[in-house]
């Protein structure tokens, strides 16, 4: 993540823009990207365009892929990696299955490389995995086991070995520098495990993991000095979500936990559900200090699950379709009420404490 950052500020020069492309260009690629996995998903264009609608007009994704930090990176990837891997997870045939797996495995390591929380998804993808190498057992089990040979062979050098040359090779810049060797790239390693691990600090804005899915305490990024702005007006940068978004996404999941026990055989709710736990279950583990933004992964899994139940609403519902269509109107709307709070523009002090902050802990302003 960091490189890409770099390499943009060679190409543009040390300024705002330089520093803010590679993220933002990440987060714009993540529209059409939940568009194509959406469709890959529900096939169904409408639903395909709800998971692009619904990432286009979300405030953390606005805020976070412009702030010049490296979550746009592993999250862009990791929805990659299950792209590729849903080929294999739906499918039963055996053939056409390494190319996608080989993708996968590419897209991981890069998620991995950019931050810790690709390794997360490693979880999930192995858990999908076996559920397409059982599919395909219980539909042809003739010469299952050299096929399954084949695969596991294809696992470990798709999802080990790739994946570790591409997390090793994006050290090599740090490592090629001078009073570092070999020896350095374990030691970088471990550093960074007993940071997460012995970590103890305290932020205003953290939040456990269990606040995040309800939007508790977004993270207050930056606001304008009272000298620099206008009497009564304020600018400053929150990364705050759409509440209409976030507040009907994590209500999504729980309904597609229960669409699995109701009906075990939805592989479409199962694999969003997967991906989206496999990515919020670690950070219960984790003792340091955390952050709204870290639950980044999991909310674009939680967009895919909004979306399948607009789609459920929309087909068994009496006037089903027009309840989505008025609610995306309201997500637009809600977006525009939020937008000068997510992107610094000056706004009246009095509409933000009044109308916009809706909870103490929502720092929005000072």
């Amino acid at each position: 993540g960091k490189l890409l950052i770099a390499a943009c500020i060679k190409i543009f020069g040390m300024t705002p823009f330089g520093w803010r492309f590679a993220g933002n260009l990440c987060g714009i690629i993540m529209v059409p990207v939940m568009f194509l996995l959406g469709k890959k998903i529900f096939k169904r264009t409408g639903l395909a365009y709800l998971c692009a609608f619904f990432t286009a007009f979300d405030g953390l994704h606005f805020t976070q892929t412009r702030i010049a930090t490296i979550d746009s990176f592993p999250v862009l990837f990791i929805l990659l990696s299950y792209y590729f891997m849903y080929d294999f997870y739906e499918g039963a045939d055996r053939k056409n299955v390494v190319l996608p797996l080989f993708l996968s495995g590419i897209f991981i390591g890069l998620a991995a490389s950019a931050k810790w929380i690709g390794f997360y998804s490693y979880l999930g993808l192995f858990v999908l995995f076996v559920i397409g190498m059982v599919k395909r057992y219980f539909d042809n089990k003739s010469g299952y086991f050299k096929f399954a040979a084949k695969m596991l062979f294809a696992g470990f050098a798709f999802f080990i070995l790739i994946p570790f040359l591409i997390y090793f090779a994006s050290f090599l810049p740090i490592l090629s520098l001078p009073h570092n060797d070999l020896s350095s790239f374990m030691n970088y390693q471990t550093h960074m495990f007993y940071y997460h691990k012995d970590l103890v600090a305290e932020h205003p804005y953290s939040s456990p993991w269990w606040q995040w899915p309800v939007m508790a305490k977004p993270v207050f990024y930056y606001s304008m000095p009272q000298e620099f702005r206008p009497e009564g007006l304020v600018s400053s940068i929150s990364g705050i979500g759409n509440p209409l978004i976030w507040w009907a996404a994590f209500p999504s999941v729980i309904f597609l936990i229960y669409l699995l026990f109701k009906k075990a055989k939805d592989g479409r709710a199962l694999f969003i559900v997967i991906g989206y736990l496999s990515q919020l279950l670690p950070w219960m583990l984790v003792p340091r200090l955390t952050f709204m933004y870290h639950y980044f992964a999991s909310f674009m899994f939680s967009i895919l699950a909004l979306s399948y139940l607009c789609g459920y609403i929309s087909e068994r519902q009496k006037n089903g379709i027009k309840f989505v269509n008025n609610y995306k109107i309201y997500v637009i709307i809600f977006f525009a009420m939020y937008y000068p709070v997510m992107s610094g523009a000056f706004i009246f002090k009095d509409y933000v404490s009044i109308i916009l902050c809706a909870f103490s802990t929502w720092g929005l302003y000072t």
